[in-house]
């Protein structure tokens, strides 16, 4: 009890600090960017590194469980994470006129911003005030004949024909609500203050107690007519530097006109609010993996391609595949490191990822298009415990049909999602040179 009030309260300072002493009020809805914030920042220091590589695991099999529900015919769920298990990323931003700071969830797999809001049956406790929409002065409700309410999970009406939701989660409590607009207010890396009016949100009165009671709600930056996203146009693009240490400041997300789309594209496919990209092959330096070349190829029941995602810190492929890649990494580790069969279906050893992995060459995934994603060993590899390393890609079930890039494997890389024009956009970046712009 004690160490979860410090953590609302270390969560309450931290978002209540981002939006004091507001700057200038941005005059276009082009540039907002703000730093992505490690879910393990709020942990102790002393946490350990292997508490730590657990709560990777298990978040990443979790994402992965909600995936290939969503792709099956057993049920079908509006939100893509089960939010009894932490996710990577948090977005900091305000909510309403007063300003009422939030901690969402940042999820590229769903589409409705949700908050808490006042109110609540059940909610989460935590040490910042609730929004509470009376005291709002831009609050206003949604229709429920409308588009929206439609776009929304389980849009329905209310006595008063305004729009209600249901988010239902797989595992744990979910989200019910109004269905509503609201302004946002987002601080941004220079120090300025961007405000977005009239975003649709979902003001969940109805939440239950959710395990972490840390976070707000959801950010969802899915392509539907409800999502952020869609409302500023055009896309958005993150830049990963580290997933892996909490104290990396340099994450950042950037969302409208100025997302940043440089490199090179693959083309972007939505299915279900969830961005697909198509993988063609996969290297371990020259040499290319034996797969067959439609495995990745998206042809509807049982085989729904790759996606780059945003909830999983490790990657996952069929298993034919990972066998494949697997094979040539052990051949590379013969003789090196010691094998630890007992983590099977994990590959591990017994080393450190930054002493004995020095000169692992660079696995690649080539996408359709010509772009790539070159996976070096502090990003194909994590430590998980203090003497033993794992690949940091692991196999799901083939009857599933979807694979996940998880977020190791984009570290640092610039990852632009040109809506508009259907492309997804790959650079290798130090993402500190985003912020010295």
């Amino acid at each position: 009890m004690m160490a979860a009030l410090l953590v609302s309260i270390h969560i309450f300072l931290l978002i209540s600090m981002a939006f004091s002493g507001a700057a200038m009020i941005g005059s276009r809805w082009g540039h907002v960017a703000t730093k992505l914030i490690h879910r393990d920042s709020f942990l102790s220091s002393r946490d350990s590194i292997t508490s730590r590589a657990r709560r990777m695991i298990e978040s990443s099999k979790a994402r992965l469980a909600y995936v290939q529900s969503k792709f099956s015919d057993v049920a079908m769920f509006e939100a893509s994470i089960m939010l009894t298990d932490l996710p990577v990323f948090y977005i900091n931003f305000s909510l309403g006129e007063p300003p009422v700071p939030q901690l969402a969830i940042m999820d590229t797999g769903s589409s409705l911003l949700w908050v808490q809001c006042s109110p609540c049956t059940g909610c989460s406790r935590r040490g910042s005030p609730m929004f509470n929409p009376l005291l709002s002065s831009t609050y206003s409700r949604i229709s429920c004949h409308g588009p929206e309410c439609d776009s929304v999970a389980d849009g329905k009406c209310d006595p008063y024909d305004l729009c209600v939701y249901n988010i239902t989660y797989q595992n744990g409590p979910g989200s019910r609500g109004a269905l509503a607009s609201e302004q946002i207010t987002f601080r941004t890396p220079d120090g300025m203050s961007v405000i977005i009016p009239d975003v649709i949100f979902g003001c969940g009165h109805d939440n239950g107690r959710h395990e972490n009671e840390g976070f707000t709600g959801v950010f969802g930056l899915g392509d539907r007519m409800i999502s952020f996203v869609s409302h500023l146009g055009s896309g958005f693009s993150y830049c990963i530097g580290d997933t892996w240490d909490p104290s990396y400041v340099y994450n950042q997300l950037v969302l409208g006109d100025d997302a940043v789309m440089q490199g090179d594209s693959t083309p972007l496919r939505v299915v279900k609010g969830f961005y697909f990209i198509n993988l063609e092959s996969i290297a371990i330096g020259d040499k290319v993996i034996d797969m067959d070349p439609h495995v990745f190829t998206m042809m509807g029941r049982g085989n729904y391609g790759v996606i780059i995602d945003s909830g999983s810190a490790m990657s996952w492929l069929p298993s034919a595949v990972y066998q494949e890649l697997t094979k040539e990494v052990k051949s590379l580790m013969n003789g090196i490191l010691r094998r630890l069969p007992y983590r099977e279906p994990l590959l591990c050893f017994v080393g450190n990822v930054n002493r004995d992995l020095t000169g692992f060459p660079t696995v690649t995934f080539q996408f359709e298009g010509g772009a790539e994603l070159g996976i070096e060993a502090s990003s194909m590899f994590y430590q998980a415990t203090q003497h033993e390393l794992c690949m940091a890609v692991s196999p799901h079930k083939d009857r599933a049909g979807v694979s996940l890039i998880g977020l190791m494997a984009q570290q640092y890389y610039n990852v632009g999602f040109d809506i508009d024009h259907g492309k997804l956009y790959l650079q290798r970046m130090d993402c500190q040179l985003l912020l010295d712009d």
